[in-house]
């Protein structure tokens, strides 16, 4: 785990799935197989291979286990956390892309540094100098807020929290991290460890946080004073030239 003394720059290393035991591997293997089944997942790796988001996404867009046993809390807080980190993309040629010169506000501000070098972006994870797979992992993050409705973090302060928390990026969805309310999140893990998904179910993801997850972080504020993290290298302060989303946000007047 990643605390807020930890060097991001450090090589990451992880062990391989086969290392667990088999109930917490089948478990794993069962989650990840049913988010590949749904539609969203088909989706978003489609537009990943071709390269390209398409115009209605941009439109929407704004570790090992312990001695836990399957069934535990602390169990299902961390099968959240795998399902969500795993790798989604390897040395295939798909993050490309030559974007132009001015493609958004960061490369206005930072001509000399250039453009983002891909279309798959959450806003907030774009620190890919710092992540161990570089821009690959910034493709990561922005398919995981697409399946899984925000990228998922967790509250690193408290090592016993089984709190999980989204930070979305679609639009007319607030921006900030938001707690996962205990439904949703019990709906998302009868989802993940389901052995025979019914066709007729509704799919509980993405999840759209809404009013009632008034339990908000700040993005501007530090991951080292929030806690509130999966990766302490995922993001790093924006510059100032950026401004401040909150002052936006109380300036045009819309629930955040």
């Amino acid at each position: 785990m990643s605390t807020p003394d930890s060097d991001p720059t450090a090589e990451v290393r992880k062990l391989s799935i086969d290392s667990l035991d088999a109930d917490h591997r089948d478990a794993i293997l069962q989650a990840i197989s049913n988010i590949l089944s749904t539609e969203i997942a088909e989706a978003t790796y489609a537009e990943v291979v071709d390269g390209l988001p398409t115009a209605n996404t941009i439109n929407e867009i704004y570790l090992l286990m312990g001695p836990a046993s399957p069934g535990s809390r602390a169990f299902k807080t961390r099968l959240i956390e795998i399902v969500a980190d795993t790798s989604r993309h390897k040395d295939d040629g798909i993050v490309s892309w030559i974007p132009p010169k001015y493609y958004d506000s960061w490369s206005r501000l930072h001509p000399d540094a250039g453009p983002r070098p891909t279309r798959f972006v959450h806003e907030w994870f774009t620190n890919y100098p710092h992540y161990p797979k570089g821009v690959a992992d910034m493709v990561g993050y922005w398919a995981e807020a697409r399946i899984l409705g925000g990228v998922v973090t967790f509250d690193r302060q408290s090592p016993e929290s089984d709190d999980v928390y989204l930070h979305p990026d679609r639009n007319e969805v607030t921006y900030r991290i938001c707690l996962l309310l205990d439904s949703p999140k019990q709906d998302l893990l009868n989802f993940l460890l389901s052995k025979s998904l019914d066709s007729t179910a509704p799919i509980p993801i993405p999840i759209r946080p809404g009013r009632e997850n008034d339990q908000r972080v700040d993005p501007e504020e530090p991951i080292a004073l929030t806690g509130i993290y999966r990766d302490i290298w995922e993001r790093t302060r924006r510059p100032k030239e950026c401004g401040d989303a909150r002052v936006v946000v109380r300036w045009v007047g819309f629930a955040a």
